[in-house]
């Protein structure tokens, strides 16, 4: 997945190769304003984000549902980066390509996003910066949620624009009844698992891997 990666899809969990942090930002804060369950539209936050300038100002980080012609090609290139990223991670192109054909099968049935999965936007001062895709970890359940994929476009990244989109992803889950918030880390993604750190995730296991001549 692309860029802030570590969030993982499927039983991925994938973010982002850079940790996009705001050095003045709060790792624990007061939630942006929550829309209540049922109510469409847009999350905002205006904790902390670092403009272009290098000025810090309060900057709208917003999570707008992600609308249904950009989602299919959205659906496309997410499944070539998490290709790429379970081959890096070790699995042959076989082995990897069937993960992902699987993953989106059972998520994305028919090309539209299952019960209770979530894809936006994150958008910064009314410009799309990235996106996020949000959901139960398990089909049926309602209290433990999943940050399935994040990623911050390039050139928008270390201005604090991937924390504000997680601390939104929690007031959504929030909404949706959920009380617990989890993600993987691909091993490789050592600047994704220190933003989540910060963010107080906690490390519930490690899997390992040596590969043998």
């Amino acid at each position: 997945m692309a860029a802030l990666r570590g969030v993982q899809r499927g039983d991925r969990g994938t973010v982002g190769d850079e940790a996009d942090d705001c050095s003045n930002a709060p790792t624990q804060g007061p939630s942006a304003p929550a829309r209540q369950p049922g109510q469409t539209g847009s999350i905002v936050s205006e904790r902390c984000s670092v403009r272009p300038s290098g000025s810090m100002g309060p900057v709208s980080t917003t999570i707008m549902p992600m609308e249904t012609a950009r989602l299919q090609s959205w659906i496309a290139s997410s499944k070539s980066e998490y290709l790429d990223d379970l081959v890096r991670a070790g699995e042959s192109v076989e082995q990897a390509s069937a993960s992902v054909e699987q993953t989106f099968a059972r998520y994305f049935p028919e090309g539209t996003p299952g019960d209770n999965h979530l894809v936006y936007d994150v958008v910064a001062d009314g410009k799309p910066v990235g996106y996020l895709w949000i959901g139960p970890h398990a089909t049926g359940q309602i209290s433990a949620w999943w940050v399935w994929d994040i990623a911050i476009d390039a050139d928008q990244r270390g201005k604090g624009f991937g924390r504000e989109a997680m601390f939104l992803a929690e007031d959504r889950v929030r909404e949706h009844g959920g009380s617990t918030l989890g993600l993987n880390v691909f091993g490789f993604n050592a600047a994704g698992r220190a933003l989540y750190e910060s963010l107080a995730y906690e490390t519930t296991s490690v899997r390992m891997l040596k590969k043998l001549s």
